[in-house]
C-alpha cells in the first residue's frame, strides 16, 4: 500500500484504496485511516465508513476529530460516527470530555442539535442532560450576537450586552 498522498478527490481512486483496505486487517486499515486522516479528513472518513466494522475503531475516530476539527468541520466527523456509535453513544462519549475540552464538547453541542433523530426522546433527553451539565458549571458558550429583523424584513444581528 503506497502511501496516502493529497489530491484533488477521485471516487475512481477512493474506490480502488478501500478495497485494498478490505483486503487487510482491520487494524492494518485503521492505522492507515488514521494516517489519511490526519492529512484529508473527507477521504478519510469516507474510507472510514467504508471499512471499519469495529465500534471501538468509530469511538477512536471521534476523539480524533474533537480533538483537530474545526467548527466548519465537526459535522462531518459526527455523520460518521453517530450510524455506527448511536446518537446517545456519541453524546457520552462527547461529555466525557467535558473537563478536558470544553471548546471541542461546545462545537460538538452545536452540530448534534442539528443532528438529533427525529422522534427519539432519549436522545433528546441526553442532548438536554449534556448543555444542562454544561451550564451548570459555566462552560456553554452564550451566543455573542442575535438577530433581529429590521423593519424592512432583513436580518440584522446584534451584540448582546
Amino acid at each position: 500500500m503506497e502511501n496516502f498522498q493529497v489530491r484533488p478527490r477521485d471516487s475512481v481512486r477512493e474506490r480502488k484504496l478501500a478495497q485494498e483496505l478490505r483486503a487487510l486487517s482491520e487494524e492494518t486499515s485503521f492505522r492507515y485511516i488514521q494516517d489519511v486522516l490526519g492529512k484529508d479528513y473527507v477521504v478519510g472518513l469516507k474510507l472510514a465508513n467504508a471499512c471499519l466494522r469495529k465500534k471501538g475503531y468509530f469511538e477512536a475516530i471521534l476523539g480524533q476529530g474533537l480533538e483537530m476539527a474545526r467548527v466548519t468541520d465537526i459535522k462531518l466527523w459526527l455523520k460518521c460516527v453517530i450510524p455506527r456509535l448511536g446518537f446517545r453513544r456519541v453524546v457520552s462519549l462527547v461529555s466525557k470530555r467535558l473537563e478536558t475540552n470544553t471548546e471541542a464538547v461546545n462545537k460538538a453541542l452545536y452540530e448534534l442539535c442539528r443532528l438529533l433523530p427525529k422522534d427519539d426522546q432519549r436522545a433528546v433527553q441526553a442532548l438536554i442532560t449534556l448543555s444542562r451539565l454544561m451550564e451548570s458549571k459555566g462552560l456553554l458558550r452564550k451566543p455573542a450576537m442575535v438577530p433581529r429583523r429590521t423593519l424592512l424584513g432583513r436580518v440584522k444581528f446584534e451584540r448582546i450586552e
